[in-house]
């Protein structure tokens, strides 16, 4: 019987891994790390964060309520998929998306308190009608694309202003 095991920082204790082993990956049946998947992170830094370019799929809750992580938050190009609740009740402040995602799930960056603005890029095609919800301080909201390309503004960000870009 094989199980399906899912953790976020609260598998850490407070306990902080340095920079450099920080990102925690699946593993696959054999035990190998998929590096392309990120189910959590552990680490020290809190501002800056840089998703790495091997990624493809942020997995559901991988930062979840991890209020260390405050400023500004870029996700490669490389990344296609932000699945549900992976970054709600953080206090990042600002969001970079790169050109290669595709869809944004629900509640992705929900409860961000401290959240003011994101930048999603041109490949997008969906974006959960929650995916922002409850971000008092969000006031913009940038997508590469032309104007109503992706349906469900402002998907939960009843504050902010949606910019099309394209």
């Amino acid at each position: 019987m094989l199980l399906d095991i899912e953790f976020g920082l609260s598998v850490f204790n407070d306990n902080m891994l340095p920079d450099n082993e920080a990102f925690i990956f699946k593993r696959n049946i054999d035990g190998t790390i998929d590096n392309t998947v990120l189910t959590s992170y552990g680490g020290a830094k809190t501002q800056g964060i840089v998703i790495p370019s091997s990624v493809i799929t942020i997995d559901e809750m991988a930062f979840r309520a991890n209020t260390n992580l405050t400023g500004e938050l870029i996700i490669p190009d490389t990344v296609v998929y932000i699945k549900d609740e992976a970054f709600d009740y953080t206090y990042i402040q600002n969001v970079k998306i790169g050109n290669g995602i595709k869809t944004i799930g629900n509640l992705s960056f929900g409860y961000c308190s401290r959240l003011e603005s994101i930048e999603i890029g041109s490949s997008i095609n969906s974006i959960n009608e929650m995916a922002f919800t409850n971000n008092p301080k969000l006031k913009s909201i940038t997508i590469n694309k032309p104007e109503n390309s992706v349906s469900g503004a402002p998907w939960g960000a009843t504050n902010a202003e949606i910019k099309w870009i394209g």
